[in-house]
């Protein structure tokens, strides 16, 4: 279970699966599905990403997720997305990448969620509204 979203206070908990690490080369790639869970759980989308890490330099990584998510509804639901939802999906996203940051960054203070540990670096892609 992990508790995603744009910020703490507009979080939802979601049910996070993983496939086991395929290691190549030197970068390691994780495959995951969330999926919110509870009786609205069926209102929020569905995610499924790869998560790559590759080594960057001496102290440095680039993470990467490669993902797609299925907004509920159908068609309604996704232009409710297109016109409304995708910039919180995108925060989602961007939130939940900064937490494993700050995980890599600081793995003795994974599990406290220190807010004063900052992400060393943080670059997001410019393609990427």
């Amino acid at each position: 279970m992990l508790r995603v979203g744009p910020s703490p206070v507009i979080s939802r908990l979601v049910r996070a699966e993983f496939l086991d690490p395929v290691v190549r080369d030197e970068s390691c790639l994780l495959t995951l599905r969330w999926q919110a869970t509870g009786p609205a759980g069926s209102l929020f989308p569905v995610l499924d990403a790869d998560i790559t890490v590759t080594p960057h330099a001496e102290d440095a990584v680039i993470l990467r997720l490669d993902g797609s998510y299925r907004p509920p509804l159908g068609a309604l639901g996704a232009g409710i997305d297109q016109a409304l939802l995708h910039r919180a999906a995108v925060s989602t996203v961007r939130a939940f990448l900064t937490s494993i940051c700050d995980a890599l960054a600081h793995p003795e203070a994974a599990d406290e969620r220190a807010p004063e540990h900052p992400v060393r670096r943080w670059i997001p892609d410019p393609g990427v509204p």
